[in-house]
């Protein structure tokens, strides 16, 4: 701060503004030279004193000085306000909001170099300059709006440089008031995003390929899994007809031997389907009333003769709690108790296997049933549990040599679990056996469960009746060895029955013929099952 009398015994106090710039300045001077402070002041004085007889000039001086002083600080804000703004690395526009359509006012260096444009150019045509083909139209006319109702946006578009080229720009725009509460001005903050969006875009494209490679893999290991499973069929098919031929007992040793390879195959192949339609996402559960107690007996029985070679025990504890018919997926809880019994049946050489089924909870609405699969088998390391539900991951190579499997099926068995928002946890101990525990929703039917009276085989049944004997069955096959397994099949039952080849000779032979039975392969050439199916109810002809 300086105050000086304006005239010196040298000069002027005006010379020493020029040297003194950033310095706040009050001067003095005479009465009648107010001519005299009018050119002080534009040379860059904060204020000036008329020097009176009286002295009255010194009872201001403090509120003078006060004033100086706020108004130097309120100018160094102000440079350096200016300052942040010309050297922002983002993009500054100021534009009056005294029109219809905002001024441009003021645009920084950061602008000129992103847009190519200077603050005379953009003030004489306004934003419409940076819109062009690729540019938004709905987030321009948004931003418009705001513009006519004074409020606050941010917004993501395509501008256009002066030389023609497009770039992403996020915009910031805020209205600034006076003290009144009236917008007098807009202030926007942009910034190029070009490289951001491009990477987003590129990760974008990313993620897609790799989804499609995923579900062309996906189908690829579906369709493989299908083309391997139809011979297959047809190889387990003919074991059974093998057995039934009365073989010698070496004969009878190779058949066994063929259908325990081409059943351990199968479940490979079971297993690469059910993974890949996790993987697609398509893998459906159907909602459907059963019987729990009926699906355990029967699967009970299923794993008693399985077993029954090795000699080991299987027990299955049932919770009699559950009253009800359950409404869920049998077949997927099926599956999941299967591969769980079979891991377990595979590494216990003495004991026993099992299911512990409790009742956790239940409602008029709900039951959360606990299904625990434990065997007095090798057990697992602790360190190696987190393994077991993984792809193509098994606890120990050693034991992956000995006991054989693809890794598949627990982490299949997890899938399946929590797709139905369930829980599986695992326990173990070396040399003692393992514990699975699977926690599942079931809604409640509200229907009491009776126990079924059917007999297990009910093919067997019908073909003790002969009702088989007397039906016209048509057959639609294009598989020569399918075909063939099926053609003596039938013989043996002494069903009358007929082939096509694929889904049209199927249609020519129902248009000329009824049959009492279809039996259509879904995968055929030049017309598929489902076709030729949609075509027989949909032909009046047919009966």
């Amino acid at each position: 701060m300086v105050i000086t009398d304006y005239q010196l015994g040298d000069g002027n106090a005006v010379a020493l503004f020029d040297y003194l710039k950033s310095t706040p300045f009050i001067f003095a001077t005479g009465g009648g030279d107010e001519e005299i402070a009018v050119k002080a002041l534009k040379a860059g004085a904060f204020d000036y004193l008329i020097k009176d007889q009286e002295r009255n000039y010194l009872k201001v001086l403090p509120l003078t000085i006060e004033n100086a002083i706020r108004r130097s600080k309120m100018n160094e804000r102000l440079r350096l306000l200016e300052s942040v703004i010309v050297n922002a690395n983002d993009a500054v526009v100021i534009a009056s909001a005294n029109k219809r359509i905002p001024e441009i006012m003021y645009v920084n260096r950061a602008f000129t170099e992103m847009s190519g444009y200077n603050e005379s150019e953009v003030s004489q045509k306004g934003f419409g300059i940076f819109v062009g083909e690729e540019t938004d139209r709905e987030e321009v006319q948004r931003i418009a709006n705001a513009f006519r109702d004074f409020e606050a946006i941010k917004s993501e578009l395509i501008f256009y440089r002066k030389n023609g080229t497009p770039y992403w720009v996020g915009i910031s725009i805020v209205p600034l008031k006076d003290k009144n509460g009236k917008t007098t001005h807009f202030v926007s903050i942009q910034r190029d995003i070009t490289e951001r969006k491009e990477a987003e875009r590129a990760l974008i494209e990313a993620r897609e390929a790799a989804e499609q490679a995923r579900l062309a893999e996906s189908q690829f290991l579906a369709n493989m899994s299908h083309e391997i499973r139809t011979p297959m069929n047809a190889v387990i098919g003919m074991t059974h007809l093998l057995m039934d031929a009365n073989p010698s007992a070496k004969q009878l040793e190779y058949i066994n031997a063929l259908k325990f390879s081409a059943d351990s195959l199968m479940g490979i192949i079971s297993d690469i389907l059910d993974l890949s339609k996790i993987e697609a996402g398509k893998l459906d559960f159907e909602q459907k009333q059963f019987n729990l107690y009926d699906l355990l007996n029967s699967l009970q029985k299923a794993f008693k003769y399985k077993l029954k070679q090795k000699e080991l025990n299987v027990n299955f504890i049932l919770d009699e709690a559950v009253e009800n018919d359950v409404i869920g997926d049998p077949t997927r809880l099926n599956q999941i108790l299967t591969n769980l019994l079979g891991n377990a049946g595979k590494f216990t050489l003495e004991g026993e296997v099992g299911v512990n089924m409790t009742v956790l909870s239940q409602d008029e609405s709900k039951y959360i049933l606990k299904f625990e699969v434990f065997d007095t088998g090798i057990g697992i390391e602790a360190d190696k549990l987190d393994l077991v539900f993984e792809n193509f991951k098994q606890a120990n190579a050693q034991i992956h040599r000995k006991f054989g499997g693809t890794g598949l099926g627990l982490s299949i068995v997890k899938n399946l679990v929590e797709l139905q928002e369930g829980k599986i946890t695992i326990a173990s101990e070396i040399g003692k056996g393992t514990t699975f525990s699977v926690v599942l929703p079931f809604t409640n039917s509200g229907v009491h469960s009776e126990t079924s009276n059917l007999e297990d085989d009910v093919m067997g049944t019908l073909l003790d009746d002969k009702v088989l004997k007397t039906a016209r069955v048509l057959i639609a096959e294009d598989n020569m060895m399918n075909q063939k397994l099926i053609s003596e099949i039938m013989k043996k039952w002494e069903v009358s029955f007929e082939l096509a080849a694929d889904g049209e000779i199927a249609l020519e032979k129902l248009r000329a013929k009824a049959y009492d039975i279809i039996l259509m392969d879904v995968n055929m050439p030049k017309m598929s099952g489902y076709e030729a199916a949609e075509n027989v109810r949909n032909d009046a002809s047919n009966p």
